[in-house]
């Protein structure tokens, strides 16, 4: 019974934040678009000089608004499978397919420094942690399903 519940909790904490940054891409919009399209531009300023990664960066400032649908749609699909437990597997690879890129490109506290650094290192930091508590519930799914298999 307990284990039931503790399940339930816990995908209603992991899911909640996926699902409310959704919401927040989604009524916030044009910030969010411009911030995406700026991400893209600082690591294209910090890649200068390295050639392939700074042309990667700059093709994909232009189709950042689209890269933005994408990560909105994996984070909104992904909280709401893992939220109501329907393929809750998917949902998961969804949302670490989401939070990885994520992550790296949002949260790039080794380019920046003071206390904005500071600010960032906790947010990558916070992110790895959901990742590990992502990673669990993936192989938490296969297991429940390879034991109903049995």
């Amino acid at each position: 019974m307990w284990n039931r519940v503790l399940i339930i909790l816990g995908r209603i904490l992991i899911a909640y934040i996926f699902i409310i940054g959704a919401a927040n891409k989604i009524f916030n919009w044009s910030v969010m678009s411009e911030h995406t399209s700026a991400i893209f531009s600082d690591w294209k300023a910090y890649s200068t000089g390295i050639g392939s990664l700074e042309s990667i960066f700059g093709m994909l400032e232009p189709i950042s608004t689209f890269l933005l649908v994408i990560a909105t749609v994996l984070e909104l699909i992904g909280g709401i499978s893992v939220l109501i437990g329907f393929r809750p597997k998917w949902g998961t690879f969804c949302l670490i397919l989401f939070l990885i890129p994520t992550t790296i490109l949002y949260h790039h506290f080794w380019f920046l420094e003071g206390q904005v650094r500071e600010t960032e290192l906790v947010s990558f930091m916070k992110n790895c942690s959901i990742l590990g508590g992502l990673l669990i519930l993936w192989a938490a799914t296969s297991m429940q399903r390879k034991l109903r298999n049995l």
